[in-house]
């Protein structure tokens, strides 16, 4: 059984990882949507919010799964012997997963593939959406309707 893992803070989720995820879908068994939960990082969302808002954006897929992660990745995972994927926008996306795919093999053994983004998708982020969301800017290109929602009322609510 070939079981990937999709890393990441998803906060939020946009068309950009929603691509990536369908995917690594096509090509394994299980996909697990690992939303991270690192206690040193300030998101605007919560983990169980961003692990809802995953869960609407993949429902279309059935083979992938939302989890959020405490602690390391690697092991939570290890008895499933995971490939770890990582979408890549450009350089510096690559340089920045680069030194954590080094440590995960190193203390696990997990391999880390790096999908490209799709070019049309490549210009995405979740820090553009939050921030055109700050703007009021119509994101139906950048994220799904009920994320854009959520968005707006957090943003409110600040």
């Amino acid at each position: 059984m070939t079981v990937f893992v999709c890393p990441g803070s998803y906060d939020p989720i946009t068309f950009g990882h929603v691509d990536v995820i369908a995917r690594c879908a096509s090509l394994a068994d299980t996909v697990i949507l690992a939303i991270a939960n690192n206690a040193e990082k300030c998101y605007l969302f919560t983990a169980e919010e961003r692990a809802e808002l995953a869960r609407d954006a993949v429902s279309h897929l059935s083979n992938v799964r939302v989890d959020i992660v405490e602690g390391l990745m690697v092991e939570r995972y290890k008895s499933f012997n995971p490939v770890i994927v990582k979408g890549v926008r450009g350089p510096s996306d690559f340089q920045h997963e680069a030194i954590q795919s080094t440590v995960n093999r190193e203390i696990s053994g997990f391999e880390t593939f790096y999908l490209p983004a799709t070019p049309s998708l490549s210009h995405i982020s979740s820090s553009i959406v939050k921030e055109l969301g700050h703007y009021g800017v119509d994101l139906s290109e950048f994220t799904t309707e009920r994320v854009a929602q959520a968005l707006a009322m957090k943003l409110n609510q600040q």
